[in-house]
């Protein structure tokens, strides 16, 4: 019997200064909420959001690929973040208002 292979998601977050930061989660949900609730440098924490994510199957899926993304430049980065999503909207509010958003729905 296999299990089932669990979800991640490979993000890069735009903070204060347009500084990029990419990471990598098993629970978005938690993760947002852990930067909002997290006092120290609050300004920047309140001024970021997540412009980019994929999902990737497996742990070393995810890490590899975020390896991958940290190996980019920033001009690289802007490059990928702006290609799926021109706007830079705030992407974070996929996993607020619903917590069975990408990260957190191992069907999906």
């Amino acid at each position: 019997m296999q299990g089932t292979i669990k979800k991640y998601i490979v993000y890069i977050k735009k903070g204060i200064n347009n500084k990029m930061t990419v990471g990598v989660s098993s629970n978005m949900s938690s993760e947002i909420a852990r930067y909002e609730n997290f006092n120290y440098g609050r300004s920047r924490i309140l001024n970021s959001k997540i412009v980019y994510y994929e999902i990737k199957e497996g742990v070393r899926s995810a890490s590899a690929r975020e390896k991958e993304l940290k190996q980019l430049n920033r001009k690289q980065l802007a490059s990928l973040v702006i290609s799926a999503n021109p706007e830079l909207l705030d992407l974070s509010s996929i996993w607020k208002e619903d917590s069975s958003g990408p990260a957190n729905n191992i069907n999906l």
